[in-house]
């Protein structure tokens, strides 16, 4: 196999078939609880604190010292690297890696360094990641991924919904009018990506249930399986919504639905209960 390695953060939401199945590299975010680091991976524990307003969770970027510091790990072993980042329309993380390779490559004139804006989140950017090792895996050159990686990753297509308008509200994506309104009210919003990365709200439905069956819905206007077969869900802490959601799904189209959970990088802006699905598409909404 070519000697290079597909390297992501914890913006990449994957489950543990894939880390059976693959050389998986991620750099953690920093995450915090009340401003202490939080170094806790139980998921569930997490998400309960949030719950129970115990604590008020926070993230930074990866500084270029610490994308130094994670790159050169590959470099110093004779390596190329292909980095994936989490969405720039979410984070500066990506200017931190476009730092750390500049630098980077003074010492390491002979070594290639790649840094892509994945332009996606969570399960998006776990499936644009798993695509990429699947092609390394086929015999694919380091510029054939690179390549691919940079012609598709605006196929890939997510909806969010969240269960508690209140996290979004802290974050900035919605007024508190809105938050306290919405939640009176039962009103969940539908959320994408766009091409620049950023998520947007896309619509606005009242009930749980309604949401995800509204997202299952909306799958059939923007899915292609003919060239990707994968559906990938990610959760915040709501298991039995994720399973729910993957029957509907495996239902009404032939695919492989694989379910993830949300790390606490993603979970501290949109809260528990936050529903994730990411497929590949023609084009996003």
């Amino acid at each position: 196999m070519n000697n290079f390695i597909i390297t992501t953060d914890y913006g990449t939401d994957i489950n543990e078939y894939f880390f059976k199945k693959y050389n998986i590299s991620r750099i953690p975010f920093p995450v915090f609880l009340n401003g202490q680091p939080y170094v806790n991976q139980n998921y569930h524990d997490f998400y309960q604190q949030m719950r129970t307003g115990a604590v008020i969770p926070s993230t930074s970027l990866i500084n270029p010292e610490e994308a130094i510091s994670f790159l050169e790990n590959f470099l110093a072993r004779g390596m190329d690297i292909i980095h994936i980042t989490l969405s720039s329309g979410i984070t500066g993380t990506y200017n931190s890696f476009l730092t750390a390779a500049e630098n980077l490559k003074e010492k390491y004139p002979n070594r290639k360094i790649a840094i892509i804006d994945s332009l996606c989140a969570s399960a998006g950017q776990g499936l644009l990641y798993i695509k990429a090792l699947e092609l390394q895996q086929a015999g694919k050159s380091y510029d054939e991924v690179n390549t691919w990686l940079l012609n598709n990753r605006l196929n890939i297509i997510h909806l969010f919904t969240v269960d508690s308008l209140f996290y979004l509200q802290r974050t900035g994506r919605v007024s508190k009018t809105t938050a306290i309104i919405g939640t009176a009210l039962g009103v969940k919003p539908i959320m994408y990506v766009d091409n620049n990365g950023k998520l947007l709200v896309k619509s606005k439905v009242r009930g749980r249930r309604n949401s995800i069956d509204t997202m299952a819905s909306w799958i059939s206007q923007l899915y292609d399986n003919a060239n990707n077969p994968f559906v990938f869900i990610a959760h915040a802490d709501c298991a039995e919504d994720a399973k729910y959601f993957a029957e509907v799904i495996q239902k009404q189209y032939s695919c492989d639905v694989h379910i993830a959970e949300i790390s606490p990088l993603i979970g501290a802006h949109s809260g528990p209960g936050t529903l994730h699905v990411a497929f590949y598409g023609s084009a996003r909404p």
